[in-house]
């Protein structure tokens, strides 16, 4: 099931991302997030105060988070996108993030699939999302759900971690 984290959530949501990071310190770092620096409990506790966190459950057991809103940064006024819209006809998904316990098991495609229908729903005519360039597995979800890749732009992560990001976008 797919809702709406609630405070209640917000230890799992800190857990997760500290399994995130585990996982990528023993494997390999693809999303160029930094522990400490984000994403942190504060990203879960400001986004489920405004209610823009979302996360996947079955079982008990917490396998996916996102946060889904309006907010597009400065950076996202550079890209030439491929499928023009008004700020209020977009979505932006952030920090979709399934538990490595998870993987494989389809649960970001849900929450991708999750995202369309909100947005849909809520009138808006596109989804567009960043993710860090280096992260091909990413790239490659988002690809095969249909996202295109509308260009690319170095920025600084939470103000401090140097990046590029790929800027990818879905017209609904």
């Amino acid at each position: 099931m797919i809702r709406k984290a609630t405070t209640n959530d917000i230890d799992a949501i800190e857990a997760l991302y500290n399994k995130h990071f585990d996982h990528e310190e023993a494997v390999k770092s693809w999303s160029n997030w930094e522990r400490g620096v984000y994403p942190t409990r504060a990203t879960a506790e400001k986004t489920v105060a405004l209610g823009t966190m979302y996360v996947l459950e079955e079982h008990n057991t917490l396998c996916a988070v996102m946060i889904l809103n309006d907010l597009q940064g400065d950076f996202y006024r550079e890209i030439d996108w491929l499928y023009p819209a008004k700020d209020h006809e977009v979505r932006v998904i952030h920090t979709l993030c399934v538990a490595p316990s998870q993987y494989g098991k389809g649960h970001a495609g849900k929450m991708l699939a999750f995202a369309k229908e909100q947005a849909k729903a809520e009138g808006c005519k596109v989804i567009r999302m960043d993710t860090f360039s280096g992260n091909e597995p990413a790239k490659a979800l988002y690809q095969k759900h249909g996202f295109r890749i509308a260009g690319h732009i170095e920025t600084l992560l939470e103000g401090v971690i140097a990046e590029e990001l790929a800027m990818l976008e879905i017209e609904l």
